[in-house]
């Protein structure tokens, strides 16, 4: 659903903060009237799922998030916690009025999800910028859940490794976004470009002074293999 809706927007990165704010509630918002009319016509009495979107456009990054799937910035060795977390017990911490009642509520049962009753102020919304040494790190509970944060600066196999080692009793998913620029790598496309530019050099000289050549002897020279000549 949401996927859909991005690509009927045109040219969504001309549009201002505000506006991708906005589009991004508007898509959230669209994709839990979808479930709560699938559930209404399947007479299903319980559905929900979390969801976490987050969209770069440029040097830009927009979080849209209702749930308990989180997003992180790892940057220079350190993991930050993007999203707030939608579950009963988080909702309650960041009230300060209601935090003797954390404790009597179960840490899995959400606050807000798709699949129930929600408006736009219950949607996580933040847009910040990534520098080119920072990564994204998008993932359900299952994976925070069973992997340490001290890890998540590890690459993609070790993290994998770390799931399976740990056993873990929901779903997991993770996705990691990198900015970062390989300089090997560049290095190696100028080494590339230079001497493909030296061999086209070398060969517009060989070319010159054979053609100066044929014209001075009154020789028609061919490329390529014939009876007469086998190469030059």
């Amino acid at each position: 659903c949401c996927i859909k809706e991005f690509n009927s927007i045109k040219k969504i990165d001309s549009k201002t903060p505000d506006e991708i704010k906005e589009i991004l509630r508007e898509f959230i918002l669209e994709a839990n009237d979808d479930i709560l009319s699938y559930a209404q016509s399947q007479n299903i009495k319980k559905i929900g799922t979390t969801l976490t979107i987050v969209l770069i456009i440029r040097s830009l990054f927009y979080i849209g998030h209702v749930g308990d799937s989180r997003v992180y910035m790892i940057e220079d060795n350190s993991v930050k916690q993007l999203s707030d977390d939608h579950s009963v017990v988080e909702v309650l911490k960041r009230q300060l009025d209601f935090k003797d009642k954390v404790n009597t509520y179960s840490k899995n049962i959400l606050a807000f999800a798709l699949g129930k009753e929600l408006n736009e102020n219950d949607i996580f919304i933040k847009y910040d910028y990534l520098s080119k040494g920072s990564e994204l790190l998008i993932c359900s509970d299952g994976f925070w859940d069973s992997v340490n944060a001290k890890y998540f600066n590890n690459n993609f196999n070790t993290l994998i490794d770390k799931v399976f080692a740990s056993i873990p009793n929901d779903n997991v998913s993770f996705i990691r976004y990198s900015k970062r620029v390989e300089k090997v790598n560049n290095k190696k496309w100028y080494l590339l470009i230079g001497l493909l530019l030296l061999v086209i050099g070398i060969l517009y000289l060989a070319f010159t002074s054979l053609d100066s050549l044929s014209k001075e002897n009154n020789v028609s020279i061919e490329m390529g293999t014939t009876r007469g000549i086998k190469g030059i």
